[in-house]
């Protein structure tokens, strides 16, 4: 389906349905992917797309996935 503006909560349960073993690897990935999605969610546009193509123009590189602080994830 289309995820251009779905919620944090729902890419995560759909990314870890399809995410490939093994399955002790998917909850440091869920974690990641959060990370990322709460970075990006802090980047005004419309979709998902628009807020990675607007991180890129205005913060160069950014700081890596790594370094962000663990937030909580916004519900749906």
């Amino acid at each position: 389906g289309d995820l251009t503006v779905a919620c944090i909560d729902e890419i995560q349960d759909i990314a870890s349905s399809v995410w490939p073993k093994p399955d002790s690897r998917r909850k440091s990935r869920h974690v990641g992917l959060g990370r990322l999605l709460e970075h990006l969610a802090g980047f005004p546009a419309g979709t998902w797309q628009e807020r990675w193509k607007r991180r890129a123009s205005t913060t160069g590189a950014g700081p890596s996935v790594t370094s962000l602080p663990v937030t909580a994830i916004a519900t749906c």
